[in-house]
């Protein structure tokens, strides 16, 4: 192979891999718009009040469960990493007990239906509800009084 034809291969192979990965499209082609997944969320005036990771109870829960206030409005927070088998009738709700065993009238506030059984959510937590009261954030089958998973919160 003769030099000027070995750079000109070279080269053409270096345009061709590297297009790909590009950041500035080809003549005639649109900017690649970025996906919403791999963007960072950023929150505006939030911040943390307590935090914990998901332990499993009665079926497999992962992930991580957070209260932040955003803009004087505080919610409950799951990680994308987190993760519960599915059932019927499961509930997020935040629980007085680190550990929950009972399920009585006081013992919880019920933030509402699980939304989605992975990825990142959250849920309003109601103005009356004093956090500090509150130990864990619980994912709960009201039809089989079962409890998914829970993380304690500290």
């Amino acid at each position: 192979m003769q030099r000027s034809s070995f750079f000109a291969t070279a080269a053409a192979t270096a345009v061709i891999t590297l297009g790909a990965f590009s950041l500035v499209p080809a003549p005639g082609q649109t900017q690649p718009v970025p996906s919403r997944k791999a963007q960072p969320q950023l929150i505006a005036n939030a911040s943390v009040a307590q935090s914990g990771q998901f332990v499993t109870a009665e079926h497999e829960t992962q992930g991580h469960a957070r209260i932040i206030t955003e803009n004087g409005q505080r919610y409950l927070e799951f990680d994308a990493a987190f993760r519960s088998d599915d059932g019927p009738d499961l509930f997020v709700l935040l629980h007085r007990e680190a550990t929950p065993t009972n399920y009585k009238n006081g013992d919880f506030v019920r933030l509402g239906r699980l939304q989605t059984t992975s990825g990142k959510q959250r849920y309003a937590i109601p103005a009356d509800v004093s956090i500090n009261e509150f130990k864990s954030a619980v994912i709960w089958c009201r039809a089989f009084n079962a409890t998914f998973g829970f993380a304690p919160l500290g």
